[in-house]
C-alpha cells in the first residue's frame, strides 16, 4: 500500500468514526464562529530536547551507531565532509524509523551545503513523521518545519502547487492554523481551478464547517474529472449523509470500496452502510 493510500484510511477511518458516533443529520443553522477554527497557540519545540528524547527510546547498537556518526561530525570544521556526514546520519534516523529525526539532520545538511535534494528530503520527511506520529512534541515540530520548508521551496519555484498544498496542509492539520492554511489552498485554486488535491481539503473543510453545499460542488467536480479519486468520493458521502441524501452517501460509500484495496477498511465502510439503511 502506497503512503497516500495510507494517509487517506488513516483519516478515513477517524473521519467515519466521528459520523457514526457524533455526526450531524441536518445542516447546522449557521458556521462555527471564528473561535471555534482559530490556531492554536504557536509555540516552539527545542528540537536538542526531543532529539534526546527519542534517543532514550533507541536499542543501545542504534544508539551507539548515532554516537559514532555524531562523533564524527564533530571532528571535521570542513563544511563539505559535515554536510556528507549530517545526511549520513539523517539515513541512519531514517532506517530507524524516525523520519523527524531524518528530516532534521537533512536540513542541517542542507544548512551546510545548499543541495536542493537534501531540502525536499527534509520537508518530505517531516511532512510524514507529523503526520503518522503519536507524540504531540514531534508532531507538531514536524508540522512546524514541514510548513516553513515547503513555503521555502515553494518561493524557489512557484510552479509547484504541491509545495504550496503540502504547506498549507501542515498549517491545518498539524498546527490547527485552518485560517491560514485555507487562505494557501484559494491561492493554489486561483492559479488552477480544477487542482484535485486542493478541493478535496477545500471540501473536506467545508464539511467540517457545515457548509456542505460549497463542499458537495467541489468533491462533485473532482469526482467527474477524477472518477478514481477515493478520497473524494469518501468526503462525498459524508457530505451527502449529513444532509440528509442517504441513497447517494450509501453510492458514493460503496465508490470508496471499489477503488480502495483494504479488506479490513472495506469491511468497515460496508458497517457504515448497513447503519445507513436501517435509519
Amino acid at each position: 500500500m502506497g503512503i497516500r493510500q495510507m494517509l487517506f484510511l488513516l483519516v478515513s477511518a477517524l473521519a467515519v468514526m466521528l459520523l457514526y458516533f457524533f455526526g450531524q443529520t441536518k445542516p447546522p443553522a449557521k458556521e462555527p464562529s471564528a473561535a471555534a477554527i482559530a490556531p492554536a497557540e504557536r509555540k516552539s519545540v527545542d528540537a536538542s530536547l526531543l532529539i534526546e528524547q527519542v534517543r532514550r527510546q533507541l536499542p543501545e547498537g542504534a544508539l551507539a551507531d548515532i554516537n559514532n556518526k555524531e562523533m564524527a561530525i564533530r571532528r571535521t570544521a570542513d563544511p563539505e565532509q559535515q554536510a556528507a556526514l549530517l545526511a549520513r546520519l539523517a539515513e541512519s534516523w531514517q532506517q530507524l524509523g524516525h523520519p523527524v529525526m531524518a528530516a532534521h539532520y537533512y536540513h542541517e545538511a542542507y544548512q551546510h551545503q545548499k543541495k536542493e535534494e537534501w531540502l525536499r528530503q527534509a520537508a518530505e520527511l517531516f511532512f510524514l513523521g507529523f503526520s503518522f506520529s503519536s507524540d504531540s512534541l514531534t508532531r507538531l515540530y514536524g508540522a512546524q518545519q514541514a510548513a516553513a520548508l515547503y513555503s521555502s521551496l515553494f518561493e524557489q519555484d512557484t510552479t509547484q502547487l504541491e509545495f504550496r498544498i503540502r504547506q498549507a496542509v501542515s498549517l491545518i492539520d498539524g498546527m490547527n492554523d485552518v485560517m491560514e492554511g485555507v487562505m494557501l489552498l484559494r491561492q493554489v485554486e486561483q492559479q488552477d481551478p480544477d487542482n484535485e488535491q486542493a478541493n478535496v481539503i477545500l471540501g473536506r473543510l467545508g464539511i467540517v464547517s457545515g457548509q456542505f453545499d460549497k463542499a458537495i460542488a467541489r468533491l462533485e467536480k473532482v469526482t467527474r474529472n477524477n472518477p478514481r479519486n477515493a478520497e473524494a468520493f469518501y468526503h462525498l458521502a459524508n457530505a451527502y449523509q449529513a444532509i440528509g441524501r442517504t441513497d447517494d452517501a450509501v453510492a458514493a460509500y460503496e465508490t470508496v470500496r471499489q477503488l480502495i484495496d483494504d479488506p479490513e477498511f472495506d469491511a468497515h465502510l460496508g458497517q457504515v452502510i448497513d447503519q445507513i439503511k436501517k435509519k
